[in-house]
């Protein structure tokens, strides 16, 4: 209930066991790939934001919210995160909540658009994963909710802005990434259908969320990558996003990857107990994590919301890696869900709320070129 509450409030504001190194040393005779998904967590639970009377208790919650997440230390655990990358060098990563924290100068009554940027995620995270010799591209960015409030800060009433964007980082070709695209295979997109909510102090907000996909080819076939983040706060909302996937992005002949968190219970039990996953796994799509560690929980979900609780409070697996077509799981693993795998420096927190999912997966079709 808790991370309900973080999501709903956030957005009202505005392996077997892979093998270190496993990517690095491919054997040429197989065609294999490794693909990772992480929700890199905004930072912040929200729910005073959401349940705030008025303007003046609205301006104080967004600011002590901007606090809270910045007490996380957003630029470590982001170092956190390229520390478990480091671990499986994916070919591949499909983010989610990679946010854009930006603040600007308050100025009523013409109030201007926040440019000064704070936090972001995609950049400090490029940063680290470069300073430890992997460079990643950015192919796809999708900007979902892009929200302005403003807030009390250290340097006085700013506003404060959040964008919201999912995104998919290729390992660079310049550093022996193997994975060949071009601009016409890259998709985004936004679902139609989204979640509206209605709070005291702002009103109604339609909170767009969206996906993005990239038709890779690798030797001699090619493959469809997608990442999502589907709705938490309406499980209808939920299902009708994972239908617009499968009747959109997700309906292809190509061999395909899908991940995401898709805030659905993979057991069917816990407060994301929705329909949505038994309908992927209905339409063919099968569960990499299943396949390779059908024993293990595999729990990805959730952290306590300011990262200091200690040990791991995981307890529902709702970030998932899934393929359909000619693809063999060969090994899967969580990354970020040990207690060593948090912050180095203090307070130690964990890397998000989420721990993400490598998995190592191997094309067994051979020239497959379809669309």
């Amino acid at each position: 209930m808790v991370k309900r509450v973080i999501r709903a409030a956030l957005y009202v504001v505005l392996l077997t066991v892979l093998p270190a190194h496993a990517a690095e040393r491919p054997d040429d005779s197989r065609q294999t790939v490794t693909v990772m998904t992480q929700n890199l967590y905004f930072g912040a639970d929200l729910g005073p934001v959401l349940g705030a009377p008025d303007f003046p208790a609205l301006v104080a919650a967004v600011g002590a919210t901007f606090a809270a997440a910045q007490a996380t230390n957003i630029p470590a655990r982001l170092e956190a995160v390229a520390d478990e990358i480091v671990k499986v060098r994916p070919d591949v990563i499909g983010l989610q909540e990679a946010a854009l924290w930006r603040t600007g100068p308050f100025t009523p009554p013409l109030r201007t658009e926040a440019t000064t940027v704070a936090f972001d995620f995609i950049d400090l995270l490029l940063s680290a994963l470069a300073a430890r010799g992997l460079d990643y591209d950015v192919i796809a960015v999708t900007s979902n909710l892009d929200a302005q409030v403003p807030g009390f800060t250290a340097d006085g009433l700013q506003e404060i802005r959040l964008t919201d964007r999912d995104a998919i980082l290729v390992r660079s070709a310049s550093v022996g990434g193997r994975l060949q695209w071009s601009p016409p295979d890259v998709r985004t997109g936004h679902f139609d259908v989204n979640v509206t909510l209605v709070s005291p102090a702002i009103g109604t907000l339609t909170i767009p969320r969206g996906w993005a996909s990239v038709d890779f080819t690798l030797r001699d076939s090619t493959f469809r990558f997608l990442t999502a983040h589907l709705e938490t706060v309406s499980a209808a909302v939920q299902v009708a996003q994972a239908q617009e996937l499968l009747l959109g992005p997700l309906d292809t002949s190509l061999p395909l990857i899908f991940v995401c968190d898709c805030n659905s219970s993979a057991n069917g039990q816990g407060p994301d107990a929705t329909p949505t996953y038994a309908m992927l796994v209905g339409a063919g799509l099968g569960d990499a994590w299943a396949q390779a560690r059908s024993h293990a929980p595999g729990f990805t979900c959730c952290q306590r919301a300011d990262l200091l609780n200690a040990p791991s409070e995981l307890s529902e697996r709702i970030d998932l890696v899934m393929v359909r077509g000619e693809i063999d799981v060969n090994g899967a693993r969580l990354v970020g869900a040990r207690p060593g795998d948090r912050t180095v420096t203090a307070p130690r927190v964990w890397p998000s709320d989420h721990a993400g999912v490598a998995a190592r997966l191997e094309l067994t079709g051979f020239g497959h070129r379809g669309r």
